[in-house]
């Protein structure tokens, strides 16, 4: 009975390893292209990171007073929880100020609350950045690194004041963006897919169990 339940476990261990070998392979890929893509090429303007920016921390809001809504509240660390109103609507970049995981961006499409602990970028001209592209900029440049080194580390804009972004044409920015985009959804189609994988397998070798000793 070990023998066989060492060989069957084995050969679901190995369709879990693949599954999750595609998925780091995928995000290899995707952070491979993204360093890649946002190197600054010829024609790309130059600009201050904090001036373009504008970054504005967000409201007090402790988890003991989220209602538990449907609107995510966003942290120093990412969604902290949800609340039933939001102090932000439309289109945002988001960027954690405080904990361990400081310096995460998100682009934010709708109603959200912004806490204190992380900022929100305002002054965006649509004229001249196309957002999905500066959230990738932002990703490339790792901001966790400019975060003060403390028990509890804190991303400031005197911290990130030096930083500089580079800026090509929208048109340019339109097609970076798409070419991202599209290795970004294989890699969340994996990363979903992988999960279903995983949980299948663990339910798979229940039963096993249950059908050899039952």
């Amino acid at each position: 009975i070990v023998s066989y339940l060492d060989a069957a476990f084995a050969k679901i261990d190995a369709v879990a390893k693949n599954a999750e070998d595609s998925l780091n392979e995928a995000k290899a890929l995707f952070q491979s292209a993204l360093t890649k893509m946002m190197e600054p090429k010829e024609g790309w303007e130059e600009r201050n990171m904090v001036k373009e920016l504008a970054l504005k921390s967000g409201d007090y809001l402790p988890s003991k007073v989220q209602t538990g809504g449907s609107i995510p509240v966003y942290g120093g660390n990412g969604i902290a929880g949800y609340h039933h109103e939001s102090n932000i609507d439309s289109e945002h970049i988001i960027i954690g100020r405080v904990g361990a995981l400081c310096g995460n961006v998100h682009l934010v499409r709708g109603k959200a609350w912004v806490t204190d602990n992380a900022f929100v970028a305002t002054g965006i001209s649509d004229n001249l950045w196309n957002k999905k592209f500066l959230l990738y900029e932002l990703i490339s440049m790792n901001l966790n690194s400019y975060a003060t080194k403390a028990a509890q580390p804190v991303i400031s804009n005197k911290s990130l004041r030096d930083i500089r972004l580079f800026r090509p044409s929208l048109y340019v920015q339109d097609e970076v963006s798409r070419t991202l985009e599209k290795i970004e959804d294989k890699v969340s189609i994996l990363s979903s897919n992988l999960t279903h994988t995983l949980t299948e397998c663990a339910a798979l070798k229940q039963a096993i169990l249950r059908q050899t000793f039952e």
